[in-house]
């Protein structure tokens, strides 16, 4: 019988129980694992392995010590080459280590099975195979009769006899484990019978209690009577953790003191209590509330996944709920809403995006799998829908520029809010071709994987889903691969040149022509040669044809007012420095604001660093008013433009807001479309006919380009363009930055951005904003009262400012000025003057009425 090995060293007998066991099982292990390494070999194989061992060097003397030093020799074993050929194959087959087979050959010894030992038989047996690959014949029957040596020392024999003796030490102790084992079952069995007859008695007892219920009752009522605690110390002189268990027996004593309401079927909940310091405590009655999300009704979830749509909304912070939640008691805890808010974020799979930038990216294809699924709960007939890319930058803040990317359903007019817009990738970068490619390459990727899909199968209905881009002009021509729109060739639609822009010869759809319409892959082939043409500086980023990029209506009524407006503005400036050479008052400028902020429009004037007049920058529903209200009151106001071109300038803005409300609901054809934009082109250059600035043919930008000739065929082509409104993106872009700025966490600002603003998708999807209260709306309030009330509020605010600087003036003490310093105090009012006499520079003060 083969002896065992010992991977740890056996203990002596122990005194304690359990290690006796633990000992005894450890070294069974070890046997059991050295009588059971022979079962692997089969008879044949064993004989191979038979007098192939011989020990070359003994010392008896060694082998009967118990301690050795592990540096000297014990024995050296002879290996024949036949063995040591076979061992290898046997090691492989068997999976075994090479001791472990040595080992089942040895009956007077065991080898402990380590590394040198089987390093050692390895090489051995590498070198026999090395060495018989050449040798045939009756010399290779000679060669395996020969031998090898493997030196043992003294610290790798096991000691078998240690082994034995311990085990037969604990299959003594074995005996006595189960004697006492049969001892202790007897017990067991004798306290069974003592715990039965204590049930019966405890079912007497209770037995006992219900027939006397009235007695143990009044026995109650009177203990409840008894003073049970007392402290000299008011509630508020306690430390906190007493106050928590002061509470905590309050309450119980106080829900068995109002036992009485329930004979009028009355159920407190809740008692609230004033301390000696006028702070309320109230102690909750009801069941307690769950501490997890998960386990809560189905109605008190529904309410705190509202909470947390509103706090997203709303901007709230966690901080600032929980100091409410410390102020209120009855308002949900904020752990729960943190629970909340980790369950519905884990149904978002974002995605981090390359460039070493804070950049996220959400799965496109699930977005548009759910924007499907909307349309088709929505409409019985689908047939066709048109889903619409958007893209944006902004500017987040003073150092962190943001670009959005995000999609909606075009296919009706009504999907444009900012509520449809699924954002489905943010990145902080700034918005040109080199951080878009270094960046967003990923997002572009899945867009053009995407664009190749025609075909959506939703809902059981095969739907022709048809792809467009649509935003400013600026991101159409980063996504194309084309300059700017001060280029040459800036259009993003065709290869017109800056100096055919003003040419208004053509008929509608010349510009979509193939000889000089823009195509996806002549802007690639453009963009490899050394000399690049027509604007093409990169290829572009999509897959898509140039035709279905489309131009958002709400930045070309912005960017051609932006014209308008500093046209007015450089009229004023001329009326004002014609009055400078007349030395009278300048005012039109001032004339010019004060009608722009009685449109409700928050205006002013200021210079910029280089020392340029500047103005305030307006949003799309500021220009709008604009457009609606400054051209009646341009024609009330003397002054501010020229008389001769003044009819003119009006109409050409009467006539923009015309055109921009056709163009959204218009679906005319394209040659009624072209001739009421060409008209307006018209207007815009007879104004520089008459010798005008800023309305002269080099003042048509591409803007206006494509306010004549690309709209009218997108209007034919695809209906009207309020579907491709960015008035959605923009709205979305506006929130973006508020989370950004109140509630996002600024070292992972876009995977941070882009989480909360999925959640508020997640919100408006199922319907978590509240219904808004029905009125009914006055024309008359909304048109009138409220315009006056809040110009009149306005107008107020303005007197005020203007009181508190005229007592800053009047405080100036004028007598203790010099010629030096009164000079500075004209200039500081705009009056530039050489007078050096101090008398009529005083004049000049007080004829300007600086001077009171």
């Amino acid at each position: 019988m083969v002896e065992g090995k010992s991977k740890k060293r056996p203990v002596l007998p122990l005194s304690y129980e359990v290690e006796r066991i633990v000992a005894k099982k450890e070294c069974q292990k070890e046997c059991d694992y050295w009588n059971t390494m022979s079962d692997h070999l089969s008879p044949l194989n064993e004989l191979k392995f038979r007098d192939v061992i011989h020990v070359v060097k003994t010392s008896p003397i060694i082998l009967n010590r118990q301690s050795i030093s592990e540096t000297e020799v014990a024995f050296s074993l002879g290996l024949s080459n036949n063995f040591l050929y076979q061992l290898n194959d046997a090691v492989a087959k068997y999976s075994l280590s090479f001791v472990s087979i040595l080992n089942s050959q040895c009956n007077h010894f065991q080898l402990i099975d380590c590394e040198r030992l089987n390093s050692r038989l390895k090489n051995l047996c590498y070198k026999i195979l090395l060495e018989i690959k050449p040798i045939r014949g009756g010399q290779r029957k000679n060669y395996f009769l020969k031998h090898k040596s493997v030196t043992i020392f003294k610290h790798e024999l096991l000691n078998v006899k240690k082994i034995q003796y311990t085990l037969s030490e604990l299959d003594k102790e074995k005996v006595k484990l189960e004697k006492r084992c049969r001892d202790l079952f007897e017990q067991l069995a004798k306290e069974n019978e003592h715990a039965v007859i204590i049930s019966e008695q405890n079912l007497d007892i209770f037995t006992l209690q219900q027939q006397n219920s009235y007695l143990a009752d009044r026995i109650s009522k009177l203990e409840e009577q008894l003073p049970k605690y007392k402290d000299d110390k008011d509630f508020d002189q306690l430390a906190p953790k007493t106050q928590s268990r002061t509470l905590k027996k309050l309450e119980t004593d106080a829900q068995r003191a109002l036992w009485f309401s329930n004979t009028f079927g009355l159920t407190p909940k809740c008692l609230t209590m004033t301390s000696t310091k006028g702070k309320d405590i109230s102690l909750n009655f009801q069941e307690k509330k769950c501490s997890d999300f998960n386990c809560m009704t189905l109605e008190d979830q529904d309410k705190i996944m509202k909470l947390v749509f509103l706090m997203d909304r709303l901007c709230v912070s966690d901080a600032a709920y929980h100091e409410l939640t410390m102020v209120h008691n009855d308002m949900p805890r904020s752990y729960l809403l943190v629970q909340c808010r980790n369950g519905v974020n884990k149904s978002f799979e974002i995605e981090r995006l390359p460039g070493n930038v804070p950049g996220a990216v959400i799965n496109i294809s699930s977005e548009i799998e759910k924007l499907l699924e909307r349309h088709v709960n929505k409409h019985d007939d689908v047939n066709q829908v048109y889903v619409k890319f958007s893209g944006d930058g902004a500017k987040v803040s003073r150092i962190s520029n943001f670009v959005f990317f995000s999609l909606s359903n075009a296919s009706t007019a009504n999907t444009t809010s900012f509520q449809e817009q699924q954002t489905f990738a943010i990145v902080e970068c700034s918005e040109n071709h080199e951080s878009l490619k270094k960046c967003c390459l990923p997002v572009f990727n899945q867009i053009n994987n995407i664009l190749s899909r025609e075909k959506w199968h939703i809902a059981g209905t095969d739907i022709n889903v048809k792809y467009f881009v649509s935003s400013d002009m600026k991101f159409i021509q980063l996504l194309l691969g084309l300059g700017s729109c001060t280029g040459e060739y800036a259009c993003p639609w065709c290869k017109v040149s800056k100096n055919e822009r003003s040419n208004l010869s053509f008929h509608w759809n010349f510009y979509h022509e193939p000889s000089i319409a823009r195509t996806v892959e002549e802007i690639a082939q453009e963009a490899k040669q050394n000399k690049k043409r027509f604007g093409c500086k990169h290829a572009p980023f999509l897959n898509l044809s140039v035709d279905q990029y489309i131009p958002d209506e709400l930045h070309l009524m912005l960017r051609v007012t932006d014209i308008l407006l500093r046209n007015l503005i450089n009229d004023a400036k001329d009326l004002d420095s014609d009055l400078k050479l007349k030395r009278l008052p300048q005012t039109n400028l001032k004339k010019l604001t004060e009608l722009i902020q009685g449109c409700e429009v928050a205006f002013s004037f200021l210079t910029n660093k280089a020392g340029e007049l500047d103005w305030t920058s307006l949003s799309g529903s500021e220009k709008v008013k604009l457009l609606n209200q400054l051209p009646d009151q341009l024609l009330l106001q003397d002054g501010v433009i020229r008389d001769e071109t003044r009819n003119d300038v009006v109409s050409l803005w009467k006539d923009l807001l015309f055109l921009y409300k056709y163009i959204n609901e218009s679906t005319d054809c394209g040659s009624i479309v072209l001739e009421k934009n060409k008209v307006w082109v018209e207007n815009f250059l007879k104004i520089g006919s008459k010798f005008r600035n800023g309305y002269n043919l080099h003042n048509v930008t591409p803007y206006m380009h494509c306010f004549v000739y690309h709209l009218p065929y997108f209007v034919e082509n695809f209906g009207p363009l309020k579907k491709f409104s960015g008035q959605g993106v923009e709205k979305n872009n506006d929130i973006v930055k508020q989370i950004h700025q109140k509630k996002s966490n600024k070292w992972d600002s876009a995977v941070s951005a882009l989480t909360t603003r999925k959640r508020l998708e997640f919100g408006y999807m199922n319907n978590m904003e509240r219904e808004k209260r029905s009125y009914f709306k006055k024309s008359e309030w909304w048109d009138g009262s409220l315009k006056i009330f809040r110009s009149g509020k306005r107008k107020e605010i303005l007197k005020e400012i203007s009181e508190a600087n005229i007592n800053s003036r009047t405080s100036l003490d004028f007598g203790e000025m010099n010629e030096h310093d009164l000079r500075a105090f004209l200039k500081d009012h705009g009056i530039n003057t050489k007078i050096r006499n101090r008398e009529k520079l005083m004049n000049l003060v007080s004829s300007n009425c600086l001077y009171i």
